[in-house]
C-alpha cells in the first residue's frame, strides 16, 4: 500500500488533518498517541512525532507522510500509547501489542477485550477493556495484573494517567473511576507530613513491584529487600534525599542472588536517620 500524506494552512488556529490515500478494503483509524507536542509534524521520516490505530491491525508512524507499520495482526485496534519513540503498546478484541520500532509483539495477561491503553513511562502502563477489566503493568506489558476486580462490570471505554499515583478511567453508563495511591497527608507545600512506608504493589509479586514511601525531612535514605534469613539481597536506595513521595521498582531479577527462587519471603526496609520501617512481601511464580 502506498501512503502520501497533505497538509492544509492553519484555519482559525488548527491544522487540517493528514491525509492517508489507502486502497482495498475501507478501514477506520480509532486512536492517536503523539509524541512531540508540535503539530504539524516536521519533515525528518527518522523522527516520528506520534502514531495512529485502526481497524484491521492497521498501526501508522506520523512523521511528514504516515507509515504503515504492518502489525501482521487482523485484530481492529481501539488505542494506542506511545511514551517515547519505537515504544508503543496497542490494543484491541483480546489482544495487546508491543511494537520496539522494528517488530510487534504479543504480550500475555488476564484475559478480557480490550478498549483503550496508556502508558505513563516506557515501564509502567494500563490497559481497560469489556466487562470492568483494568490492567497494570510495570515492567513494560512483560506481565499483566488486573485491577479493581468486582469494581464494576461497564464498558470500559478510556484510561488516562497523569503520574503513576494519580488516574482516571471512564466507560459506558456514566461511569467514571479515579485511581489514587494511599499517601500521606500534605503540608500547605504539598509535602508529606508523616513519615511512612507503603505496601509493596502488586503483593505477591513475579518479577517487580514497586515500592513508594514519604520523607518529611532531608536525610541519608536507604531501601533495602533482605530474604527470610536476614540476608541483604538488594540495595534500592542509598542516597541523602529531600522531602517528598518517592516510587521505587524493585525486581528479584536484579539482584545478586546465583538463581532466582521459585517464591518467597521478603522484607524491605527504609531507614532515615531514626526513623526505620520494615514491611513483608512475598514473591510468587
Amino acid at each position: 500500500m502506498q501512503v502520501t500524506a497533505t497538509q492544509a494552512e492553519p484555519e482559525d488556529g488548527f491544522i487540517k488533518p493528514l491525509m492517508a490515500d489507502k486502497t482495498g478494503t475501507y478501514w477506520l483509524l480509532w486512536a492517536i498517541s503523539m509524541i512531540c507536542p508540535s503539530f504539524p509534524p516536521g519533515t525528518d521520516p527518522n523522527n516520528p512525532v506520534g502514531y495512529a490505530c485502526g481497524d484491521s491491525g492497521r498501526v501508522w508512524e506520523i512523521t511528514s507522510t504516515l507509515t504503515n507499520l504492518n502489525s501482521g495482526s487482523a485484530s481492529n485496534f481501539r488505542g494506542i500509547s506511545a511514551p517515547s519513540v519505537n515504544n508503543v503498546w496497542v490494543c484491541g478484541g483480546n489482544r495487546i501489542y508491543y511494537y520496539n520500532g522494528t517488530d510487534f509483539t504479543s504480550q500475555g495477561g488476564p484475559t478480557g477485550t480490550f478498549n483503550d491503553i496508556h502508558f505513563i513511562n516506557n515501564q509502567e502502563g494500563w490497559a481497560v477493556g469489556f466487562n470492568g477489566i483494568i490492567l497494570h503493568t510495570i515492567d513494560a506489558g512483560t506481565t499483566w495484573t488486573e485491577e479493581g476486580a468486582g469494581l464494576t462490570t461497564a464498558f470500559l471505554r478510556g484510561v488516562q494517567f497523569t503520574s503513576t499515583t494519580n488516574g482516571y478511567v471512564v466507560g459506558n453508563g456514566k461511569t467514571l473511576i479515579k485511581y489514587g495511591m494511599p499517601l500521606a497527608t500534605e503540608d500547605a507545600n504539598g509535602l508529606p507530613t508523616e513519615f511512612s512506608l507503603s505496601q509493596n504493589y502488586p503483593n505477591p509479586f513475579n518479577p517487580a513491584t514497586k515500592i513508594n514511601f514519604n520523607l518529611t525531612e532531608t536525610g541519608f535514605t536507604t531501601l533495602k529487600v533482605f530474604d527470610i534469613l536476614g540476608n541483604e539481597v538488594a540495595i534500592l536506595v542509598n542516597k541523602e534525599q529531600p522531602p517528598g513521595e518517592y516510587s521505587v521498582k524493585f525486581n528479584i531479577e536484579w539482584t545478586d542472588l546465583e538463581s532466582v527462587p521459585m517464591s518467597g519471603i521478603y522484607f524491605y526496609q527504609l531507614t532515615v536517620g531514626n526513623n526505620v520501617e520494615t514491611k513483608k512481601m512475598v514473591l510468587m511464580k
